[in-house]
């Protein structure tokens, strides 16, 4: 086949024009005209398009067939196109019928019309008229728009208690004579027994376990006498009958107990010659008497396992050998009991003190009924470890514990030494809690009462106030408020603090004064008038205005008032002499101050200089506190008066 290399579309083109290509034969491309009639001729045979060949003569043949065809389909589309549109209309005509739908042909909507011919149609005992089932609901009750009942009519459940012969329910005739057969019946059904019907019951009833009142109260009275709330005080009648028909041994008559007594006292020797015997016999009792008929012994065993030993009497004494009274006596005389140590009370080890509960089990159970500690403990060595302190500690149910710790012994000096300590704490009972510790709070001993610091209680110094030792006023759990004081000397800062209140009142002999240093005044009855004694206040702080008070004459090398630039702003002049000029200056004398009654001195009135120089003067006129004077703060005027009388002296020698 040639491959054409250029085509030309040219209406003067005839079958002899020819045209350049190529033709493949074995592989290889020959160069060569072609006349338009043979292309025409074989491109009528056969055309090749994209590799696949075609035959135009077969193709032409079946456009020809295909057209017919396509004719034919065509009328049958005609002819279906209009049975779609009749279907069309019956579908949308049936949709209707049943109620609204949507594109996709799915009812959303039934239609009430539909609904109702179904419903009137249909010959099934499945459904009933709207009409039934109201008639029908109406007969039980009430019903909501979804029909849910929600009350039922007392007609139909009238009817429905008087038709029932089920035995499990029964009429409220019958409920109420039975409820008042019982007693008071309640709206809620609750029942109150009638005393009728509780009677009737005792008195219906042939069990053993019951007895009537007449029995009770006569079986009772022989016994003795009986409270409102049950309890039996016997009778003496009772009581003897009780040791008349008591055979036992475990007890004996008054008068086999005397016959006993004076067969005893007349045969001590034989008594005191089988105690071996007597003593051995087991759940019995045995006596050993000397060889003047005294008791010398008492001994109840209890066969092996626990027993008491009772003594009934006024006092409960033990003698020593020679006679003497060992200093030890048990009181009970009914007015008061108490155990009298007359002596010295020697101990080899850990004394405890303490009430019912068991300190020694470990589990806390030492206080009381109302949480109070019952255990006091007298120790020895007991804390850090020291063997030769005596210790006397009060230990809580969770071991906190309050200790005072003496130690006592010469020191190397030969010098005689005493040192006593309170600490707070925590001890160890079991002895392997891990959380035991004991903080020094307080010392005593020949150099005075000591406040530890945080070292001697093996705390780092810090700022911390709370781990250091302070003494604190007026506030009981130790916190730092408006109204406690506070003395401390802080390890840390090297510093000793006092810490004043701040909320002091504002009217009263203290008003305003958060620290007072007072001085006593002893009576004088020989002045004129008399003067009794008192307290007057010599150094005080003001808490008004932060400042302190000296009540006389303060002596120091120097007093410096603070005075640097960087505080200050807004330098102005001012005339000094028109100043002095407005400033009253008096001889006065003294009317009420220590050592200063009846003394003259110079000064001015603080409420006229408050007028003038308003910076001088502390405090109000007429007052509670009385108004003071800083006269430091005349100083500048003073400077600057001098100066302006310098420049007029200079002015006048010219």
């Amino acid at each position: 086949m040639a491959k054409i290399h250029n085509y030309t579309n040219d209406s003067l083109i005839t079958g002899s024009d020819k045209v350049l290509g190529s033709s493949y034969d074995n592989g290889i491309y020959s160069t060569r005209n072609y006349s338009m009639s043979s292309l025409a001729s074989y491109f009528t045979s056969y055309l090749n398009q994209n590799g696949v060949g075609y035959d135009l003569s077969a193709l032409s043949s079946s456009v020809t067939t295909n057209t017919s065809s396509i004719a034919t389909a065509n009328q049958s589309l005609t002819t279906n196109t209009t049975n779609i549109g009749a279907n069309s209309t019956f579908s949308t005509n049936l949709a209707s019928s049943f109620g609204t739908t949507n594109a996709t042909g799915t009812i959303t909507s039934l239609a009430q019309s539909f609904a109702d011919l179904v419903l009137t149609t249909t010959a099934s005992d499945r459904f009933a008229t709207s009409s039934y089932a109201t008639n029908l609901a109406a007969s039980v009750g009430t019903y909501n728009a979804d029909g849910t009942l929600s009350a039922l009519s007392e007609a139909f459940a009238n009817s429905v208690m008087t038709a029932t012969t089920d035995a499990t329910f029964a009429t409220s005739t019958f409920v109420n004579n039975l409820g008042s057969s019982f007693g008071t019946v309640a709206s809620n059904g609750t029942i109150t027994l009638s005393e009728a019907f509780a009677n009737s019951v005792l008195s219906t009833t042939t069990q053993a376990n019951f007895a009537s009142t007449t029995y009770v109260n006569n079986m009772a009275a022989s016994f003795g006498t009986i409270a409102s709330d049950g309890t039996l005080s016997l009778n003496s009648a009772f009581a003897d009958a009780v040791m008349a028909l008591e055979t036992g041994p475990a007890t004996a008559t008054a008068s086999s107990v005397t016959t006993l007594g004076t067969t005893v006292g007349q045969n001590t020797t034989s008594v005191n010659t089988n105690t071996a015997s007597i003593n051995g016999v087991t759940g019995k009792y045995g006596v050993t008497i000397d060889s003047n008929g005294g008791l010398t012994g008492f001994e109840l065993l209890g066969g092996g396992g626990a027993s008491d030993f009772i003594v009934t009497a006024n006092k409960f004494k033990i003698y020593s050998s020679n006679g003497a009274l060992n200093p030890f006596t048990v009181i009970t005389d009914g007015s008061s009991s108490k155990v009298q140590i007359n002596g010295s009370l020697n101990v080899s080890d850990t004394v405890v003190i303490q009430g019912t509960g068991d300190f020694t089990a470990g589990d806390g159970s030492i206080n009381d009924v109302n949480g109070r500690p019952t255990a006091l403990l007298m120790k020895a060595g007991a804390v850090a470890n020291d063997a030769g302190s005596v210790c006397l500690e009060m230990q809580s149910a969770q071991r906190w514990h309050h200790v005072i710790k003496t130690t006592g012994g010469t020191d190397g000096s030969g010098n005689f030494d005493l040192n006593a300590e309170y600490r707070l704490g925590k001890s160890l009972v079991a002895g392997d809690e891990g959380d035991n510790f004991s903080k020094i709070m307080m010392k005593l001993n020949g150099a005075g009462l000591i406040i530890p610091n945080q070292s001697a209680n093996s705390v780092t110094p810090s700022a911390d106030y709370a781990s250091g030792m302070n003494i604190i006023f007026n506030e009981n759990s130790g916190s730092r408020t408006a109204d406690s004081g506070r003395l401390h000397v802080s390890e840390y800062y090297k510093t000793f603090f006092l810490d004043i209140p701040s909320s002091t009142p504002t009217t009263g002999t203290y008003a305003n004064k958060s620290f007072v240093i007072r001085k006593y005044v002893a009576a004088n009855p020989s002045s004129t008038p008399p003067t009794p004694a008192y307290d007057t206040s010599v150094v005080w702080f003001d808490n008004s205005n932060d400042s302190l008070h000296i009540d006389g004459a303060c002596n120091a090398t120097a007093f410096n008032t603070t005075s640097d630039y960087r505080l200050k702003e807004d330098y102005q002049s001012f005339n000094g002499l028109d100043i002095i000029d407005d400033i009253n200056v008096y001889d006065f004398k003294w009317k009420d101050k220590v050592n200063k009654i009846g003394k003259r001195a110079y000064g001015v009135k603080a409420h006229e200089l408050d007028a003038v120089v308003t910076s001088a003067v502390t405090g109000e006129k007429d007052a509670t506190g009385m108004q003071t004077v800083d006269y430091s703060k005349l100083v500048p005027i003073l400077i600057k008066s001098i100066q302006e009388l310098k420049a007029e002296i200079e002015i006048l020698k010219g």
